[in-house]
């Protein structure tokens, strides 16, 4: 695979998969509604609310640093949009990216909401120039090619409504990955001995159990990597903390947010950016994450292009040797995206 800078990158572009918002049935109850790029209109008789998310699934791992709020463009406009810069009348919207769904969900901010009984245009944006804006796989590949899709918002949404998927802030950000962290430590700790119980709990089973045996306990000698997993107290070192095996260049210990080389310096665990988090990737790149719907669509060959590129210049472990459950992938993901709190659990 080629540098995105240098050279032409040798991978298959990135396909959007479908695009998921929260609209009204027929009988006025909150449904979830699709477009594709084979379909990419939405009838006015089904309407999404004006508080609705937009959650885009691609066939490819993203760049973190491409999943941004530039990379499309929503607007109550039909005018094209080849460029950002042609977004002249667009939506301001707050982007998360997982990379366990490989979805980018871009809400309305916390107050606002979309123009009621009004269309709009949905444009997701794909640069060949690698220093614009446009979606972009974990390698550089661009979408394939730009996309327009339409949907039109409710008259008026059903009373008591609340917030679609609303954007969390500081404090419920913190609440909710302290409630993920505990919820899975305390399931551990009941479960004693039990590893078949123990392999249900999420956070902490995914974290301690399956990769204690390596990082940990230090008591036990020196964890592979200077890093010991064996507990989750003993988890917080990992936050910021540059993963080893992605350590080059100048600053080469200095955490990088976006680098310029998906992989380059990459921490252990980014709090709030799971895209960006190498603990992840190491899991996802396990035998069951594969087998599970969550990698359904996902583009043939993409796990082993993951398992060869996101460490720079050596490729990851063998795909047996982190067995995650899905719901464990998924719980560290959330727990990641929410600030990954290592709270002292009760």
């Amino acid at each position: 695979m080629g540098s995105a800078e240098r050279e032409p990158v040798d991978a298959p572009p990135v396909h959007l998969i479908k695009v998921e918002l929260t609209g009204l049935d027929a009988s006025n109850q909150p449904t979830t509604l699709t477009l594709t790029p084979s379909e990419p209109l939405l009838s006015e008789s089904t309407p999404a609310l004006s508080t609705t998310s937009l959650r885009l699934t691609f066939d490819r791992f993203l760049l973190p640093a491409s999943a941004v709020r530039q990379a499309i463009c929503l607007q109550a406009s039909a005018d094209p949009v080849a460029t950002l810069n042609d977004c002249t009348q667009g939506v301001f919207l707050e982007p998360s990216y997982d990379p366990v769904r490989r979805q980018v969900t871009y809400r309305v901010p916390a107050g606002e909401a979309l123009v009621a009984d009004a269309r709009y245009w949905l444009t997701v944006l794909s640069s060949p120039d690698p220093s614009g804006f446009g979606v972009r796989a974990f390698d550089g590949a661009p979408l394939e090619k730009t996309l327009v899709l339409q949907f039109s918002t409710a008259a008026m949404d059903p009373a008591g409504m609340g917030p679609v998927d609303p954007p969390l802030d500081d404090v419920g950000k913190r609440a909710a990955s302290e409630e993920l962290f505990c919820a899975a430590s305390a399931c551990v700790a009941a479960c004693g001995d039990d590893m078949t119980c123990a392999s249900k709990c999420p956070v902490a089973q995914s974290l301690t159990l399956s990769c204690g045996g390596c990082h940990g306990p230090i008591e036990l000698g020196i964890p592979a990597m200077g890093l010991d997993m064996s507990t989750p107290e003993r988890l917080a070192w990992m936050n910021g903390q540059v993963a080893h095996q992605t350590m080059t260049g100048e600053h080469a210990d200095e955490p990088d947010q976006q680098p310029r080389r998906f992989g380059r310096a990459m921490p252990l665990v980014d709090p709030g950016n799971p895209g960006n988090s190498y603990a992840l990737y190491k899991m996802l790149v396990g035998p069951i994450y594969r087998a599970t719907p969550l990698a359904q669509g996902m583009q043939q060959g993409e796990m082993d292009r993951l398992r060869g590129s996101v460490v720079v210049g050596l490729p990851m472990p063998p795909s047996d040797v982190y067995a995650v459950p899905a719901q464990g992938i998924e719980a560290i993901s959330a727990w990641i995206m929410t600030g990954a709190e290592t709270p002292a659990c009760p």
